[in-house]
């Protein structure tokens, strides 16, 4: 089964978060950088699961998840543990899942 444009979005998104919270400093990794990639992970998973079964479809969960990573990521840029591009590029990707997530549960609620 082919999934759909927001779950690659997703991956995408985690693989590049993974990638800078590896470089995070010694101090916010077991904190912050630990939020965020069990964040991002929790929301990869959840929304595969949702996908591949419609009796577990849980939008607003996935959605949390992504409100907890916008928050993660202002607190990292104004930390200044991620650079204004990071940030800019991460929070971009974050807020397209999150529309995509949103057309998801709009669609769900009408069916």
């Amino acid at each position: 089964m082919k999934l759909p444009p927001v779950y690659t979005e997703t991956y995408h998104f985690t693989i590049e978060l993974m990638r800078r919270t590896a470089h995070l400093p010694k101090a916010y990794r077991p904190t912050l950088g630990r939020r965020m990639e069990e964040a991002a992970m929790d929301m990869t998973i959840l929304l595969r699961q949702s996908l591949l079964t419609p009796s577990q479809r849980d939008y607003a969960g996935i959605l949390s998840r992504v409100d907890t990573l916008k928050v993660c990521l202002q607190l990292a840029h104004e930390l200044e543990i991620l650079s204004a591009h990071q940030s800019m590029t991460l929070s971009s990707l974050l807020d397209k899942i999150g529309k995509m997530l949103g057309g998801l549960q709009k669609q769900q609620k009408n069916t």
